[in-house]
């Protein structure tokens, strides 16, 4: 049976319009046409054109389906290429939820072309090298279609076994409970004999879909050891041997350009040393250096009209605790086995303007939000479709609209280092912003839209337990947007049963994420909690 030809467009013709490429606040009218292979164009002159200046979107390019909605509304949606996104719009709902269906159906023959009838994925995910591409069950219609709307694709085979990863970069940097903690526990069972000694952090990371690598990291296992051999001054230096263990983490997650990214990771160590509240108060050490750091960023962004921003997540271990802070959405989970369960621990919450207070924060400051939703396949069945464990253990999410709020219909998160346009009085009202179509906007703001004050909290760790019963999973939001923190520790824990190591886990599931369809940067630092290091 031919799987992929079994799902069949249906052709499309309409007036749209396009945002320009050029100047965000002008549409084009345009011809839009669907077909079997490919979107044909062209844009709608007075008096017409006797040869029509036709542009093609082969239908195999298409990445990703987005649409956006303003207080519920549908008012647009998205076609992602790698090379491109065209923004289109109708003056028809109904036109709008066609093409979006219709588009659905597009990315399921994509995913349905990635996998051969004649290869079946018949090892785990745990031990095979590379996954094979196959078909669960040959018999069945991979694609089935209920009423006409954008969510009624609930049965689109969603699998892209693609193990051929390209960019996978690695970078080690390493010298030689908080009121937003949420819990979730489920049994596990293991044998004693199956535990392996575990090593020290890893960190693993890919560019993924993006054209650019954007993420940063910093892995420091030894604070003295980093600050002797980068030659810092001796006060600092000494403030770094008073504990041990003493070791610094932390992801950053760059958007609009690495060099947000860059210089946190160049700066943050020393400058988080030399606060004053290092030594007695970790948290408050963090809050005041990712403030510190934010004015001397924008402060160069402005000078050299600079664009850059980027989220952090740090973490401090020192002796039996854990002290963290993060702006942004990524995210410390800590897995911990005991008495035969797993505890799946959320150190921090992301900042977004999906948060009630980050949206009453935002609006009161002048901003507005618009809802930007994402065509998301669940392809957790068919990826651990040999492991009737772990599905037991991870709920999947099914398919579903992937919701992101927008700030100013620009930013995903409400607070991070850098973003000058959103700092300032005067960046924020002399930036060229897309302000809402009701007119109402008075282009001007009273506080800054995007802060960089951090959620700081603290993880003590147990006085005694064996060192593979708990870790640290940290990573950027390329993880998080595809991997559920149940999913993340359960993997992890089943990696080291089978004798892998830390380095394998971060680099396993940053291929995870990628396989789950992550089109982000992805960046994972993997920890191991010891008490004896």
């Amino acid at each position: 049976m031919d799987y992929e030809n079994s799902i069949l467009i249906s052709e499309l013709n309409n007036e749209l319009e396009k945002r320009s490429n050029e100047n965000k606040a002008l549409w084009e009218r345009c011809h839009f046409s669907l077909s079997d292979e490919s979107i044909t164009y062209s844009k709608i002159r007075d008096p017409p054109l006797k040869v029509a200046d036709e542009k093609h979107i082969s239908n195999d390019m298409i990445k990703a389906l987005k649409q956006t909605r303003r207080s519920g509304t549908l008012e647009s949606f998205r076609i992602v290429t790698k090379e491109q996104e065209y923004i289109l719009r109708a003056k028809s709902v109904e036109v709008m939820t066609n093409w979006i269906f219709e588009l659905q159906k597009i990315m399921a023959r994509a995913f349905i072309s990635q996998i051969s009838e004649e290869e079946y994925l018949s090892s785990n995910v745990y031990s095979a090298p590379s996954l094979r591409r196959g078909l669960p069950n040959k018999h069945c219609s991979p694609f089935s279609v209920g009423q006409r709307n954008p969510g009624a694709l609930s049965h689109m085979l969603h699998d892209e076994l693609d193990s051929d990863l390209e960019n996978i970069r690695l970078d080690r940097r390493s010298s030689c409970s908080s009121n937003g903690e949420t819990a979730l526990t489920f049994d596990m069972e293991f044998d004693d004999e199956e535990r392996r000694p575990l090593e020290g952090a890893c960190v693993h990371a890919a560019q993924g879909d993006r054209r650019s690598m954007e993420d940063r990291h910093l892995v420091i296992e030894n604070l003295s050891c980093y600050a002797e051999e980068n030659q810092w001054p001796p006060s600092c230096r000494a403030l770094c041997s008073r504990h041990h263990p003493h070791q610094l983490f932390a992801v950053f997650d760059g958007h609009q350009g690495a060099r947000a990214a860059e210089f946190m990771a160049r700066e943050f160590p020393l400058a988080l040393v030399q606060t004053q509240a290092f030594e007695r108060d970790p948290k408050n050490a963090i809050t005041d250096c990712f403030q510190k750091l934010d004015k001397e960023f924008v402060r160069q962004a402005e000078k050299e009209d600079w664009n850059d921003g980027c989220t952090a997540l740090v973490a401090i271990r020192r002796g039996s605790c854990v002290f963290w802070g993060h702006i942004g959405d990524c995210r410390a989970v800590v897995g911990t086995l005991e008495e035969g369960k797993y505890t799946v621990t959320q150190l921090n919450q992301e900042h977004n303007c999906g948060k009630a207070e980050e949206a009453e924060r935002v609006k009161a400051a002048g901003g507005w939000i618009v809802e930007d939703q994402d065509w998301f396949v669940d392809r957790i069945p068919r990826l651990f479709a040999d492991d009737p464990d772990m599905l037991k253990d991870v709920a999947s999410p099914g398919n579903h609209w992937r919701t992101t709020y927008r700030l100013n219909e620009e930013l995903a998160v409400s607070r991070a280092i850098g973003d000058k346009a959103f700092k300032g009085k005067a960046n924020m009202e002399s930036y060229d912003w897309l302000y809402p179509p009701d007119g109402t906007h008075s282009g001007t703001f009273s506080a800054d839209l995007i802060i960089s004050v951090p959620e700081v909290g603290e993880h003590a760790l147990p006085d005694s337990f064996s060192g593979d019963q708990m870790f640290m999973i940290m990573a950027c939001d390329g993880l998080w947007d595809v991997v559920t923190n149940e999913l993340a520790v359960s993997y992890v824990r089943q990696i080291l049963l089978q004798d892998g190591s830390f380095q394998k886990c971060s680099e396993k599931l940053v291929k995870l994420a990628l396989r789950l369809g992550s089109l982000d940067n992805v960046s994972v630092i993997v920890v191991p909690l010891l008490t004896n290091v």
